[in-house]
């Protein structure tokens, strides 16, 4: 081999070599940038509208109302919370700016800077991460200060984040007191915080120290809160607290205060305590009646809303409901054959000869007299039935009503229509001609027609109590 042999070999052994160097850098160089995360590009960034940092408190508004009596609002009045002040308009209302503020604060209530009503504390924003729950919340714990007379701790059903600061102070202003009561209801408090509501009570009694005083909130004659844990009697004054769990809504309106009083719950040494104390009273038999109240809770406008919403749904479904429960029974002839079905549980009253089946409507009778099944099915089971069905299926999608009465009743009527439409069919119209009854009319109660009249018993009375229901608010 020759030296021009042996150059080119040796040029062709570094060009492999060069070749295997620059491929493991271009190969390490590669791995490394697999390895490095891809830049990340980020959003432009959107203003938002000043949220609260974290663990700082939230800028919120108190607002709220004075009401001096049912028939008006109050005027000439001031609010302070803590130092804050804040005028009381001609119909009662008042508001303080949007500003962070701790979590409690003290609330009174002024006239030509005589103070009305105070309030040693009420929630005004979040809680403070270093302060306990019980401080934090505006419930005393521990023993009774002059400015907490019985307040029973309910720390765990007020929110921590309160959506609003809404307060609706009733005053005893102007209102006749009898002296002679064991028990009189005084001030009253309505803290709304829109996930959330407490409802605070003073009182005065004849009652001694270490008295259990039980108190309750009622809307429409039907009990919505009640307390926890009754106030307790310090020199002669008590203050109740109710509060309501979360999740439940809350409606504005007139509500009723009921306080009461029972003997049988206190214990038998304290009642001895009085025995010797008092021996001037039977505490053994006394009886002392419930104290009342009535309270307006919540916003005027928001209430007409509420009533007016209410009146027209009740208006419209109350008009249906009537159209078919006529519906059903306009299949009768007569207002004889529909008095002895419904009021009398009888049979219609039976004809002779051609016209033994002209109690039923001849929309659903064959030209010989018997029944039409087809056209029967039709009305009921696709006509009749899906319609009232409807209306409760719609009426149970509501939820929490502000008349739960009213609520209760309504369901009740649309069962009991609906009821009468199996009753009607299975124990009536098929026995009467003759016929074996339709499965479609499967009805749990076999006492057969007779429980027509309880049903139709329950239709009247629903009807009539829900009659005041299309006139709320005129």
């Amino acid at each position: 081999m020759n030296r021009g042999h042996l150059l080119g070999l040796a040029v062709l052994v570094l060009l492999a070599l060069a070749g295997v160097v620059f491929y493991r850098v271009l190969r390490e160089d590669l791995v490394a940038r697999r390895a490095r995360p891809h830049p990340v590009v980020k959003p432009i960034a959107v203003p938002e509208a000043s949220p609260a940092r974290a663990g700082e408190p939230r800028a919120l508004a108190p607002a709220g109302r004075i009401v001096e009596s049912l028939t008006g609002p109050g005027s000439g009045w001031e609010v302070l919370l803590g130092e804050e002040k804040a005028l009381v308009g001609a119909d009662g209302t008042f508001a303080f700016p949007g500003v962070s503020r701790p979590r409690c604060l003290p609330l009174r209530v002024l006239r030509r800077t005589e103070e009305i009503s105070r309030w040693s504390s009420v929630v005004t924003g979040d809680p403070d991460p270093s302060t306990s729950p019980a401080d934090s919340n505006g419930i005393p714990n521990g023993a009774l200060s002059d400015e907490s007379v019985g307040r029973a701790p309910e720390d765990s059903l007020i929110p921590e984040q309160p959506e609003r600061i809404r307060w609706t102070i009733n005053l005893t202003a102007g209102l006749k007191a009898n002296e002679d009561s064991w028990i009189r209801l005084q001030d009253v408090l309505v803290e709304d915080w829109g996930n959330g509501l407490r409802v605070r009570v003073q009182g005065t009694t004849r009652l001694p120290d270490g008295a259990h005083i039980q108190t309750s909130l009622y809307f429409d004659e039907e009990r919505t809160i009640a307390d926890t844990e009754n106030a307790v009697v310090n020199s002669r004054r008590f203050e109740a607290c109710m509060t309501t769990p979360q999740p439940r809504a809350f409606f504005s309106g007139i509500y009723e205060v009921r306080s009461s009083f029972g003997i049988v719950l206190e214990a038998p040494s304290l009642i001895e305590e009085w025995q010797q104390a008092y021996p001037e009273v039977d505490w053994n038999s006394l009886q002392v009646p419930e104290a009342r109240r009535q309270i307006f809770a919540g916003s005027v406008s928001e209430s007409r809303e509420q009533d007016d919403d209410t009146r027209a749904y009740y208006t419209r479904v109350l008009d249906e409901a009537r159209r078919l429960e006529r519906a059903l029974k306009l299949t009768l002839n007569s207002r004889v054959d529909e008095r002895r079905v419904f009021i009398d549980g009888k049979r219609p009253r039976m004809r002779s000869g051609a016209e033994a089946s002209a109690w039923l409507s001849r929309d659903y009778l064959t030209p010989e007299g018997t029944l039409d099944e087809p056209k029967w099915r039709k009305f009921l089971d696709e006509q009749w039935r899906p319609k009232l069905r409807a209306l409760l299926e719609v009426h149970a999608s509501r939820g929490q009503e502000k008349y739960m009465r009213a609520s209760a009743l309504l369901t009740n009527l649309l069962a009991a229509i609906q009821e009468e439409s199996y009753g009607y069919s299975k124990f009536v119209v098929y026995p009467a001609l003759g016929l074996e009854a339709h499965p479609n009319d499967f009805y749990v109660d076999e006492e057969r027609a007779g429980d027509l009249v309880r049903l139709e018993k329950v239709v009247v009375s629903c009807f009539a109590a829900l009659e005041r229901f299309r006139h709320l608010g005129e």
